[in-house]
């Protein structure tokens, strides 16, 4: 190395030096300014985050409100349902009570309906083959064999002089009396009664 580049670089290292300690060397101020920035920023951006992490958590609770109510509505209804429920089982209970009085009724006016039928048939067997036993009755004189049936007597002879009238030729066939018959009811014997008093006043003049 020659004389000339050592003094070269001897000036060149003179000249540098005071430009690379006052580049490494920062005032005060700036440090305070940097520190202040930087402590700005990261205040908005936890603000931010902050606004944001609200917002979501607002509508999330939102959500969990009207999930809390949809929730309280359910259950609501599950006690309603579950209340219809009860009620339908003691009105099934009760229908069934009831049904079971009617069929035990039903029974009770099943069998006294068996007791009228077993009567009345009884009634018809101790009346079977009897004249009048269907219908209305024909009297006849062999009717008069029957122990219900009482053969009281007419003079037709007295009847007829007692009224000043003759004999009366109709009942000159030898059956001169009104049969009486125990099972007849009152209006038919009085309709035999009619009908032969009217016999006797046609006769007459």
């Amino acid at each position: 190395m020659s004389a000339d580049d050592a003094m070269h670089d001897e000036v060149q290292e003179k000249g540098s030096s005071p430009k690379k300690a006052r580049c490494d060397d920062k005032p005060p101020w700036l440090e305070s300014a940097i520190q202040s920035a930087v402590e700005l920023a990261l205040t908005k951006i936890s603000v931010n985050i902050d606004a944001k992490l609200d917002s979501k958590f607002a509508v999330v609770k939102c959500q969990m409100d009207s999930i809390s109510k949809d929730l309280g509505g359910i259950r609501e209804e599950h006690l309603s349902v579950k209340a219809e429920v009860t009620s339908s089982s003691k009105s099934m209970v009760e229908l069934q009570s009831v049904v079971s009085k009617l069929s035990l009724n039903q029974d009770r006016i099943t069998g006294e309906l068996e007791k009228v039928k077993m009567s009345t048939s009884d009634a018809g067997r101790q009346h079977h083959g009897d004249p009048w036993s269907q219908g209305k009755p024909t009297a006849n004189p062999n009717d008069a064999n029957l122990p219900r049936i009482t053969r009281p007597t007419m003079s037709t002879a007295s009847t007829a002089s007692s009224a000043g009238v003759p004999r009366d030729e109709s009942f000159s066939n030898g059956d001169k009396s009104i049969l009486v018959v125990g099972g007849w009811a009152k209006r038919t014997l009085t309709d035999v009664m009619k009908s032969q008093f009217r016999s006797v006043l046609s006769n007459m003049p």
